[in-house]
């Protein structure tokens, strides 16, 4: 009896169970099985087309059997998870991943999705943001972020599309995170989005709007030569990686950092760039945003 079945696809892709008799895992091994699991998965609770899943898998080259070749994916799908989870194939394939016209559909049903999750957290981080709650918002971040063990489907080989929704959901993640950062940094919590910002500028190298919060964070913790340091690394990694200069926000910034003693870079940081980089200017307004779409 299966007493809790989780998927995720925030990192490695896996399909498990918590059953009486112990862990089961009936995550796929086979490449385009696991691609297909991985589209059923982002789409869950959402009807999917076979075509959709051929051209994921085979984009404008299928074989004349793909159709064919579909389905005994979507079999052999089933049969693991009837296999490892003690149920039959037609339980699978009523309940949990299920036919219809001519596609198929993942129930999120009894089964808990970190992207599931990872929404709710985030509508209730929102809400408490909204609501003036900036403690409470950034909590609801931090564990919205804990959701995701790594880049969204990091071990799957993927299609056109799923690197499509691989970029949509890493695009809401990067939202997200800003608006925690901002929360923190109205909080004055400066030290503690340093350290984390530290770590995101490694994973989003050429997202200029990171390096700006960076930046700021550590001028306002007192770490002015360090802000320096980071927008050294900003321009570097932008020339390197895109062949472009720093943003002229981002100029600009590193500019008042230049113009400011140890003493003065703070009040000079709040007043030039603290409603923009705590998020009391809408985005749209400030032109700070990634180099990359």
């Amino acid at each position: 009896m299966v007493i809790r079945a989780e998927a995720n696809i925030l990192g490695p892709l896996s399909l498990t169970a918590s059953l009486s008799s112990g862990e089961r895992d009936a995550t796929p091994s086979a490449k385009k099985q696991r691609q297909v699991l991985a589209m059923l998965l982002a789409r869950a609770g959402r009807f999917v087309p076979a075509a959709v899943l051929i051209d994921e898998l085979w984009d404008d080259e299928p074989p004349k059997s793909a159709t064919t070749v579909v389905q005994t994916y979507i079999l052999s799908i089933r049969k693991t998870i009837a296999k490892e989870f003690d149920m039959s194939v037609a339980q699978v394939a009523s309940s949990m991943l299920q036919t219809k016209n001519m596609g198929y559909l993942f129930s999120p049903h009894d089964i808990s999705l970190d992207l599931r999750r990872y929404q709710s957290l985030i509508e209730s981080a929102r809400c408490a943001k909204e609501s003036g709650n900036d403690h409470q918002a950034v909590l609801l971040f931090v564990n919205a972020e804990k959701t995701w063990t790594g880049p969204a489907f990091v071990d799957i080989e993927v299609g056109r599309l799923l690197a499509s929704e691989k970029d949509q959901v890493e695009c809401i993640f990067l939202a997200n995170l800003e608006l925690r950062i901002e929360a923190q940094l109205r909080l004055e919590r400066y030290r503690e989005a340093a350290i984390d910002l530290a770590l995101w500028v490694s994973r989003f190298p050429y997202h200029e709007r990171l390096y700006a919060y960076y930046m700021y964070a550590l001028c306002l913790a007192g770490w002015r030569d360090k802000a320096l340091g980071v927008f050294q690394l900003a321009r570097k990694t932008l020339a390197a990686g895109l062949g472009l200069e720093p943003c002229v926000k981002l100029q600009r910034l590193h500019g008042d950092i230049l113009a400011s003693s140890d003493d003065t870079v703070a009040e000079r940081m709040k007043t030039e760039h603290g409603r923009f980089l705590t998020g009391l200017i809408p985005h749209t307004v400030t032109g700070l945003t990634s180099q990359v779409s």
